[in-house]
């Protein structure tokens, strides 16, 4: 635990208002919550998932104190511009429906909305169009994790 929490703040983004009001009310089922839960005890040895959950008879809902740092964004990869600069993105399993065009526009808008140290977190599947823009950090079997390569505007 690196007590970062007061400090972060998390834009949750998608086109699909539907899906953005799902996850703002932060209701999961509790056959997903367990499943949820086991991938978590995967990768964390000292803190355990019900720390962002209050569980009820039917629901793992995510606490108020975890709600209260989301900010949610009606947002198209394909037609909106960057929102904000970020020190990390989280685009998992999104590019992979994208042809070969469409993903370099849309890995030009991730790289401008990068911070300078920025990390990008991309799906087993997905790599960037450009190798120049972003360098490998580290591979596993389920994230591929990238960091922004400060480059010359000028080169790209």
């Amino acid at each position: 635990k690196l007590g970062l929490l007061h400090k972060t703040q998390i834009y949750a983004t998608d086109f699909n208002l539907a899906i953005l009001m799902q996850a703002k009310n932060g209701l999961y089922p509790l056959s997903s919550y367990e499943q949820y839960e086991k991938n978590y005890k995967k990768v964390s040895t000292s803190n355990d998932l019900s720390n962002y959950f209050d569980i009820t008879k039917n629901y793992a809902v995510v606490k108020e104190h975890i709600k209260n740092k989301i900010l949610f964004f009606d947002h198209n990869l394909v037609t909106d511009g960057s929102i904000n600069e970020f020190d990390i993105i989280f685009c998992r399993n999104v590019l992979i429906y994208f042809d070969k065009t469409l993903q370099k526009k849309v890995f030009n808008l991730i790289y401008d909305s990068m911070l300078e140290d920025g990390f990008l977190i991309l799906g087993e599947s997905e790599i960037p169009t450009s190798k120049e823009k972003f360098k490998l950090f580290e591979n596993n079997t389920r994230n591929k994790i990238y960091f922004k390569n400060n480059i010359s505007k000028g080169l790209l």
